[in-house]
């Protein structure tokens, strides 16, 4: 049983210490209260550097302007000490004690809020073609992502 109870907790070690693969953007698009800007929100390891709307019926429509908000705040994980209690009349009383304890550093990637404007054409419609979004990291590697436009 004391084997089995090794292997376990090595296993959790080592699962603890592989880093997390990266996720996928937290993208928000949607059209201004007029009607008349393409807003995209993104919060990814990585900004956007360049965003277009590209409708079926005309030719690509680039973003008017880029923001780029750097880093998002993370919320720090630190040690922490939990006390409860629970039961009843007749089950009487039941008191617990917890301990939280991070362990190695935090790996997770520094989020990055970028946003972009499209000005929309006046025979704009709606639901046509796709929104294609290009992020980049400091190492000049591109990723590019598609979105059905709203």
């Amino acid at each position: 049983m004391r084997r089995i109870y090794t292997v376990f907790l090595a296993g959790l070690a080592l699962a603890a210490c592989h880093p997390a693969p990266p996720s996928a953007p937290a993208l928000r698009a949607g059209l201004s209260q007029d009607g008349r800007v393409l807003e995209i929100q993104a919060d990814d390891a990585s900004p956007i550097v360049a965003a277009e709307l590209r409708p079926a019926d005309v030719e690509p429509i680039p973003a008017r302007k880029i923001d780029v908000i750097r880093p998002l705040p993370l919320r720090e994980e630190r040690p922490g000490v939990g006390v409860g209690a629970s039961g009843g009349s007749s089950s009487g009383v039941d008191f617990g004690m917890s301990f939280r304890v991070p362990l190695g550093q935090d790996r997770r990637p520094r989020l990055i809020r970028s946003t972009a404007l499209i000005d929309l054409p006046e025979n704009y419609r709606r639901g046509g073609g796709i929104v294609r979004i290009t992020f980049a990291d400091d190492n000049g590697d591109r990723r590019v992502v598609d979105l059905p436009a709203p």
